[in-house]
């Protein structure tokens, strides 16, 4: 589907890594933080041409330096992939 390696916990998938990039999982409760974070969405390229926009943004720069930042980050990752699975959208923790 997009060419990576997801990244599972309990609550199902929230990260996926892309050649090295690391995007974790985003809902409507928390894109806003990620947008003001400047992380950008991870977007590929459909089989038809047309861009898909996945619910996934890129770790900030400052994250990788910074185990707290970093905590931060996947604990907000973690809790979207709850929310979702909690909603029937993610796979949830059977997947692993």
């Amino acid at each position: 589907m997009f060419g990576g390696h997801g990244i599972y916990g309990p609550e199902g998938i929230f990260a996926i890594d892309i050649d090295g990039a690391l995007f974790l999982k985003v809902d409507a409760d928390t894109r806003p933080l990620w947008e003001q974070a400047g992380s950008r969405p991870f977007t590929y390229e459909k089989k038809a041409g047309q861009q898909a926009v996945m619910s996934y943004f890129a770790l900030p720069d400052e994250a990788y330096d910074d185990p707290e930042a970093l905590g931060h980050w996947v604990a907000l990752a973690r809790s979207a992939a709850a929310r979702a699975a909690a909603r029937g959208k993610g796979k949830g923790p059977s997947r692993r």
